[in-house]
């Protein structure tokens, strides 16, 4: 009966057992390492100190120790006793070496984001390339007073002098303020409007605030006149 009673007591104090789980290298405690048996049906996981409790399992349960930066290992649970240590040994993972370079566009090379091909519809419709660009593209137009007003180009929040605007290729902005008045050139004269929004590393206009590139297209051979009038705040 006594024995009974004493092979009873020493399960229970085993099962009620603390084991640390430490770096084999370091000695230090090793969080979230998790534990099971053979057939997962128990379970564990260490705690920030590395410790966990032996309740959960049998003593004939063959433990598996699990960690994503270390070796798996074995071990039987009756092995372990009172205030036992379990070390593991961190794993190294090897792989191909990485090149990381830094890739210059070719002289040259382009690339657009939105291309406007103008009908003779749209011609018709819209005067003048900043009321075609206000109605067709993603850039903000100011507008400094209808038909006559100067209208500019901005992109990203930033004024419009940081917009490089390019007619057949040749830079049109002003050398002193920066700045180009798309109302002078008429939707006639013009076929094709490029925008190229990712222009900050362009090899010959890098701008901020892109590149508008605008083309006469040669297409039109005609001439049209274009006439309106503007009233100022004292009726002249």
């Amino acid at each position: 009966m006594y024995r009974i009673l004493l092979t009873f007591l020493v399960i229970i104090n085993l099962n009620a057992q603390t084991v640390s789980v430490l770096d084999s290298l370091t000695a230090l405690p090793i969080e979230n390492v998790n534990i099971y048996n053979i057939d997962a049906s128990r379970y564990a996981i260490t705690d920030r100190l590395g410790n966990f409790n032996l309740s959960v399992f049998r003593t004939s349960d063959e433990l598996i120790f699990s960690h994503v930066s270390y070796l798996k290992k074995h071990i039987m649970a009756s092995r372990l006793k009172k205030s036992s240590t379990v070390y593991l040994i961190p794993s190294s993972t090897t792989s191909d070496d990485v090149v990381v370079t830094d890739k210059k566009l070719k002289s040259g090379a382009q690339s657009f984001t939105e291309e406007i091909t103008l009908t003779p519809e749209m011609k018709d419709y819209y005067l003048n390339t900043g009321d075609i660009l206000k109605n067709k593209s993603s850039l903000f137009i100011r507008d400094y007073g209808g038909f006559g007003g100067v209208k500019t180009a901005s992109a990203r929040g930033l004024s419009s002098e940081n917009t490089v605007v390019l007619f057949n290729e040749a830079r049109i902005n002003d050398l002193r303020t920066g700045l180009v008045d798309l109302s002078v050139i008429g939707s006639a004269s013009i076929d094709k409007i490029y925008y190229q929004k990712n222009a900050g590393d362009d090899v010959y206009y890098p701008a901020a605030g892109g590149v508008l590139k605008i083309y006469s297209g040669g297409s039109y051979k005609g001439e049209k006149l274009s006439a309106g009038i503007k009233i100022s705040s004292d009726k002249y």
